[in-house]
């Protein structure tokens, strides 16, 4: 009896220790978001303000459009990254999910049109990316950035798989227990945790 009392009691405060670390977690990457969209307005000035390339120079005039159009959606997905981050933090889950499934589009939008414009900017301007350590430098460094960044939306994508799982899974079952009258409580099971860890590594 004694036991279940100290574990009622206990039970708040272990909830509110879960909310304040999610609520830090959240707040995180908003903080990242934000930071990521000065770094990005801040590298990337000469190219917004005046349409330039890296440190002033022209940018490759074969491919000017698609620079153009390659930069205007890495620049959205910056922006729509932190504008999701705000939603979670703020608690609007729906906003937020309905935000992702552009945010995956545009993702692959962005890998696209990165991986093509590195090697056509590489093929036509050659002699541009001497002070990046040569245009195979570049190429390879810009090929594997794209890389990097589409594993780390398809962990994303398994992450909110596991997400949706959770939320949909049995979870909880309904427990009678009969003391004068029949009363429902719900518990958590012990294997079903196990299974959706082992379900959440595999996807991970």
């Amino acid at each position: 009896m004694s036991g279940a009392i100290s574990a009622a009691a206990t039970q708040p405060q272990a909830q509110r220790a879960i909310v304040r670390s999610v609520q830090s977690e959240r707040l995180f990457y908003v903080v990242a978001g934000s930071v990521m969209l000065i770094a990005t307005v801040v590298g990337f000035r000469a190219f917004l303000a005046h349409g330039k390339a890296f440190g002033g120079g022209e940018i490759t005039r074969q491919i000017v459009p698609l620079v153009v159009v390659h930069g205007v959606a890495m620049f959205s997905w910056v922006c729509l990254f932190l504008v999701q981050s705000v939603f979670i933090l703020n608690g609007n889950r729906r906003l937020h999910m309905r935000a992702g499934v552009g945010g995956a589009v545009l993702a692959g939008v962005v890998v696209i049109l990165g991986s093509v414009t590195a090697i056509l900017s590489t093929r036509d301007n050659p002699a541009g990316y001497q002070i990046l350590g040569g245009a195979r430098f570049f190429l390879a460094t810009m090929l594997g950035e794209m890389l990097a960044f589409s594993l780390a939306h398809l962990n994303q994508f398994g992450q909110r798989q596991v997400e949706r799982f959770l939320e949909r899974g049995p979870a909880l079952v309904r427990r009678e227990t009969f003391l004068g009258e029949a009363h429902h409580s719900w518990c958590l099971q012990d294997h079903t945790n196990r299974n959706l860890a082992a379900y959440a590594e595999f996807l991970l």
